[in-house]
């Protein structure tokens, strides 16, 4: 980058400030330019000179072009223009600069050390006419202030709502865990379990896992009771043979029974799974907020 000198530095700077001097010079002399034309428009008034105050007032509150912007050196004018008109013996016109005041700022008091009794008492009299508007218009006030007050506690109120949600959403971790219908066709109560029924599910895997075990249990007793009825038999003990023959009949028909129960229980749960089947489920985890 080139270096600059010294004299272009200085220039590049005084060209930055400019403009921001010059608008803040134009504010203040715009201000001093106001106070002075309210001086000026007073001092006539107060050296009785009614018709020249008259004009300058009149033409500091032209309701076109008017010359004073600050509300409070518009609400002083329409006093001393007031108490102008009140000389010029118009008090008619006087009671709308008042009115216009007292509906700028109700409540505004004048000086009575700066003006006439004649001046205060017409500004009171007025004051009291306009008593009803007044109070309206502080009813009206105060409503709007409340309503303002609601508005902002109710944003308040949504912005940490919001900021809570955006909390919780932020600590929480979202995880969706797709099912399988296949899974679903498992006996011992493996569907109810990724449904989410786990009290179903365990009540299923219970009643299956004894029928299992009773149907495993049999089994072998009757297996035992056919050796022995054959080994009876090659002794000749026939009726001995036939005893056992009988109890593996038995023995039998109760293992086929709890065949069918456990058979009937497995596809009745596989039914339940297949008619309950979730889809997806979704699983939140904490986690801690980050920075």
């Amino acid at each position: 980058m080139p270096r600059r000198s010294p004299a272009t530095a200085a220039i590049l700077v005084a060209l930055s400030v400019a403009p921001t001097f010059l608008v803040t010079r134009a504010r203040a002399q715009s201000d001093v330019d106001e106070q002075s034309e309210l001086d000026k428009a007073r001092n006539a008034y107060l050296a009785h000179q009614y018709d020249e105050a008259n004009e300058r007032f009149q033409r500091l509150l032209d309701a076109k072009a008017p010359v004073l912007k600050d509300r409070l050196l518009i609400n002083q004018a329409r006093m001393y223009w007031a108490a102008v008109l009140i000389a010029r013996q118009d008090r008619d016109e006087a009671a709308g600069q008042f009115r216009e005041l007292l509906l700028s700022d109700p409540t505004y008091a004048p000086d009575p050390l700066a003006f006439p009794t004649e001046v205060v008492n017409a500004f009171i009299d007025t004051r009291a006419r306009l008593t009803a508007e007044l109070n309206a218009i502080a009813r009206d006030k105060a409503r709007r202030d409340a309503d303002r007050k609601a508005r902002e506690a109710a944003e308040r109120k949504a912005q940490a709502e919001r900021l809570a949600m955006l909390e919780r959403l932020a600590g929480e971790e979202k995880t969706v865990e797709v099912h399988s219908r296949w899974v679903a066709l498992l006996p011992f109560g493996v569907g109810q379990f990724q449904n989410g029924q786990k009290s179903l599910g365990w009540v299923v895997l219970a009643t299956e896992a004894a029928l299992a075990a009773s149907a495993a249990v049999t089994l072998p007793i009757y297996l035992v009771d056919l050796q022995y009825r054959s080994e009876a038999y090659a002794g000749g003990d026939n009726v001995r043979a036939q005893e056992y023959l009988d109890r593996a009949k038995v023995v039998r028909s109760v293992n086929l029974s709890l065949d069918g129960a456990l058979l009937a229980t497995a596809l009745v749960g596989i039914i339940q799974a297949e008619i309950a089947f979730v889809p997806e489920e979704a699983h939140v985890t904490r986690r801690p907020l980050p920075a």
